[in-house]
């Protein structure tokens, strides 16, 4: 839908009408290619060039020196308390394109998420459910019930 109502704002057509003139469609083309060149640097700089700036965190920058912190603010290896987004791919990443989703759709996901992830994960792991603190918050690793890395080469064939 949302694309349906761009490429129709562009008036950009399949079939060519006779009120069509060819100085609107010269502008309607010319607007095109700008967004689409825009649009392309606008995912390409922060996603590939500067990811870094995908996810500004805040609470890591006044707290530098501190674990804690890192943990609860970075964006890229913690739970990303306190980041925002300066890319679209980043806020679109949430639950699809805002724009053709509900908007109580998406409060009810924001406000599960914002529980599960900024309230209920950190009570449990500093609190040490289940022996959290032996693992680290945020990990695609495998792990050992002692906090060691699993050696994942005694399961696999090689």
């Amino acid at each position: 839908m949302p694309l349906t109502t761009r490429l129709g704002g562009f008036r950009i057509r399949l079939r060519p009408s006779p009120q069509f003139l060819p100085v609107e469609a010269i502008a309607s083309y010319l607007s095109f290619s700008f967004n689409l060149c825009t649009s392309f640097a606008y995912y390409v700089i922060p996603n590939y060039l500067f990811p870094s700036i995908s996810t500004l965190s805040f609470i890591c920058w006044l707290w530098t020196n501190s674990v804690t912190m890192q943990q609860l603010g970075s964006g890229l290896q913690g739970l990303g308390i306190g980041a925002f987004a300066v890319d679209w791919s980043t806020v679109a990443g949430f639950l699809g394109s805002p724009l053709a989703t509900p908007g109580f759709a998406i409060i009810n996901v924001m406000f599960g998420f914002i529980m599960v992830a900024y309230v209920i994960i950190p009570l449990t792991y500093y609190n040490n459910a289940y022996h959290a603190k032996n693992f680290p918050i945020f990990s695609s690793n495998v792990y050992m019930g002692n906090g060691t890395l699993y050696n994942v080469n005694q399961i696999l064939n090689q």
